[in-house]
C-alpha cells in the first residue's frame, strides 16, 4: 500500500467491511532506504487518509 492507493482504501474505509479493520500495513513505498521509513511521508498519507474519511 502506498499513496497512490488512497481512492481504493477511501472506498474502503466507507465501506461496511472496514468495521473490522485494525490497522492498514504500508510497505516499502514509504522508504527512503531499505528498512528506513520517511517519516515525512508517512505523516502526509495519514493526513490525507484522514481528510478523505
Amino acid at each position: 500500500i502506498g499513496p497512490h492507493n488512497i481512492p481504493e482504501l477511501t472506498e474502503f474505509l466507507a465501506s461496511p467491511l472496514s468495521i473490522k479493520c485494525q490497522a492498514i500495513d504500508v510497505n516499502s513505498k514509504f522508504e527512503k532506504s531499505p528498512g528506513l521509513k520517511n517519516p515525512r511521508d508517512l505523516q502526509t498519507f495519514v493526513n490525507t487518509l484522514k481528510k478523505e474519511n
